[in-house]
């Protein structure tokens, strides 16, 4: 997935320090999430994330 991601963000002529970042964080969701699909996961779970890390 971050070889998609980064080759989609290289297309798209962003920054190389974005695109670190874009990964960092894409990682850091993976890792909290728990391999859990996005679509699995509930609502307050996603508000922690975004309120609390």
């Amino acid at each position: 997935m971050p070889l998609q991601v980064r080759e989609r963000l290289r297309y798209r002529q962003y920054s190389l320090r974005t695109e670190k970042a874009y990964i960092h964080w894409m990682k850091h969701f993976i890792r909290f999430s728990g391999l859990h699909h996005l679509l699995e996961m509930e609502q307050h779970e996603l508000l922690y994330f975004l309120t609390v890390d």
